[in-house]
């Protein structure tokens, strides 16, 4: 059972690393076969990522579109991320019963009269507009992130290079460390139903099936355990190691009993197999592992969809596993930390 990367289209570097410590590889979605960011492509080479495109039709005209959202952001001197969070409580703009906001301000035309095919079709296009440009957004985000970082870090290698004589005292100058860190931002934060709402659309696609889903972000694994009544958190894992060196027997071992615990835990809830990571060290991450008995995929998420044609589309009848597992990673760079 190969592990789903969700809701976000974009993986950093040190979150990649921390699934390759646990998983052989892992599958996430691309809304766009064009255009793909290049640090995914240099993962998928190495076999830690495969990457998905589950729809991949009207890429001409999604790049028209997103063109012209560019040039509408320039010309409003907006950014995608400000755009988010002005939307935040606003309806999704890949809402099926009318035309979008965002294409209504590109001065897109669309019928209001549009035929239940014809809406399901612009849905998905729609849907596949909304990822791309928060793809955008949160590359943008982690760059600046990775700015402030590096900013601190030299910061602090001046303050520390200023301690020389008895008589100076470096205290009087640094400021303490939970006001001199500002807080990195969880790109699940922003619009968080309307992006799992999304992936979900996009994931019905994907003729591949999973029972195991896992993300980086803290808000998107609480909105859903929230969301999900029935969730279960039925394993935490503190200080798993990176791995340094994928054909070390330790972490081979360890991702293979790992793979069967979460086999059986999607299959028959049965959890007999010991999951012991390797021995930590000098930078490390933790895993949460939450199940929802009794429920596929399909209706986990379905529970988080507001639109009735991505209900619609939900699979029926039992798969090959029963139960939903939901991974959260966290910790040393990945998403989320606290």
């Amino acid at each position: 059972m190969k592990p789903i990367y969700f809701p976000l289209t974009y993986i950093s570097e040190p979150a990649v690393e921390a699934l390759a410590s646990c998983f052989e590889q892992t599958a996430v979605y691309q809304p766009c076969s064009r255009n793909i960011p290049e640090t995914l492509q240099k993962w998928a080479e190495k076999r830690v990522l495969e990457i998905r495109v589950p729809a991949d039709e009207d890429n001409d005209r999604l790049e028209r579109v997103i063109k012209e959202y560019k040039a509408w952001a320039e010309l409003h001197k907006g950014s995608e991320l400000a755009f988010f969070k002005s939307r935040k409580d606003a309806v999704p703009f890949f809402d099926e019963t009318s035309p979008s906001q965002i294409r209504s301000e590109l001065k897109s035309e669309l019928k209001k009269d549009m035929q239940a095919e014809k809406e399901k079709t612009d849905l998905l296009f729609n849907v596949r507009l909304f990822l791309c440009i928060a793809q955008e957004s949160d590359i943008r985000n982690l760059e600046v992130n990775q700015h402030i970082t590096s900013f601190e870090a030299k910061e602090r290698n001046m303050l520390n290079a200023l301690k020389g004589g008895d008589e100076f005292d470096i205290a009087e100058f640094e400021t303490p460390e939970s006001e001199n860190s500002l807080q990195r931002d969880d790109p699940g934060t922003y619009m968080t139903a309307e992006r799992t709402e999304a992936w979900f659309h996009l994931m019905q696609h994907d003729p591949e099936k999973s029972a195991l889903f896992v993300t980086d972000s803290r808000a998107v694994f609480d909105y859903l355990t929230e969301k999900i009544q029935a969730a279960e958190t039925v394993l935490c894992l503190e200080r798993i190691p990176f791995c340094k060196d994928r054909s070390d027997e330790k972490f081979q071992s360890w991702q293979d009993n790992l793979k069967k615990y979460l086999d059986m835990l999607a299959g028959n809830g049965s959890t007999d197999t010991a999951v012991v990571p390797p021995a930590q060290g000098n930078r490390n991450f933790s895993l949460t592992i939450s199940c929802v008995p009794e429920k596929t995929p399909s209706e986990v998420f379905g529970q988080c969809a507001e639109s009735r044609y991505v209900r619609d589309e939900m699979e029926q009848g039992p798969g090959k596993y029963k139960n939903t597992v939901i991974g959260l990673i966290e910790g040393c760079g990945v998403r989320g930390e606290r």
